[in-house]
């Protein structure tokens, strides 16, 4: 088998992602390359009130996950006084420097500020989620070297599920039913791509995991009628995501179309990846 959880530590468990508990969290690990999975992989020792299990590769639909109507926790918004603040400290954050070097600086800023980008005290890159209603629904913060994320800091979000935060599409507040949407894997692919190809409205999902049938109802109750480009990451997973994707967006009767973006890439590129590298 090629994930395990990882060996038991007093530090190896961590928060839960779906419920907030406290170090009831099991992460896996990829025995193939002895990394450690990103934080979202893993399973909720708490079987009875929570049960959420996330094994890397598995389609959404086999998760056993309590809704939050089962926690019984109501929606809630982070402030947008919270938002700007992280946004004034944008001159500290070397991968957003960096971005304006490549791409000059009104591209950059400009995109950097229409996807609510902001800076966290330990340097992160905090990517805001706002909805529909440009309700800020959570954050995801993310460490870099450089252009490339952190092997030694995994992505984590600060505004649990268990408090009413609820991650919706990234970029969900620019959908434009005039425009074409297109939809890739990570928050950084849909910024850098949208300082290219800006007459795109670029979204992200997250994760191979995060596009799902409720997310692709509300880009069809929003009155989204053109087909929706899916451009997953150049790996097994991703393509299988892809796939996941399509049927989720079908069942809306969402026309889309998989597009893979560099059979030659290495394992796990992007399109973020073809463009820093053009």
């Amino acid at each position: 088998m090629r994930y395990k959880y990882l060996p038991y530590t007093p530090s190896s468990k961590i928060d839960c992602p779906n419920c907030g508990a406290k170090k009831r969290f099991v992460r896996y690990l990829d025995t193939e390359t002895g990394e450690q999975m990103p934080d979202e992989f893993g399973t909720c020792d708490r079987k009875g009130t929570c049960g959420y299990h996330n094994y890397p590769g598995v389609p959404e639909s086999t998760k056993v996950t309590k809704s939050l109507a089962e926690l019984e926790v109501p929606q809630v918004y982070i402030d947008k006084s919270i938002v700007e603040q992280t946004m004034s400290n944008n001159h500290y954050n070397e991968f957003l420097k960096i971005l304006v070097e490549k791409f000059g600086e009104q591209v950059a800023t400009e995109s950097i500020k229409k996807y609510y980008i902001g800076t966290s005290k330990n340097n992160g890159t905090a990517y805001f989620y706002v909805n529909q209603k440009k309700l800020v629904t959570s954050c995801k913060i993310i460490l870099y070297d450089g252009v490339h994320r952190s092997k030694s800091v995994f992505p984590y979000y600060p505004f649990k599920v268990s408090d009413g935060y609820r991650q919706c599409l990234f970029g969900m507040h620019l959908i434009d039913k005039n425009k074409k949407i297109k939809v890739v894997e990570s928050e950084k692919t849909a910024l850098i791509a949208s300082m290219i190809y800006p007459e795109v409205t670029w979204m992200s999902c997250g994760g191979s995991n995060g596009f799902t049938s409720a997310k692709c109802k509300i880009i069809k109750d929003f009155g989204y009628e053109h087909e929706i480009d899916l451009l997953p990451d150049c790996s097994d997973e991703g393509r299988e995501a892809a796939l996941k994707w399509q049927d989720n967006l079908d069942v809306n009767g969402i026309k889309s179309k998989i597009i893979d973006v560099g059979p030659e890439f290495m394992e796990g590129q992007d399109l973020a990846d073809l463009i820093l590298e053009g």
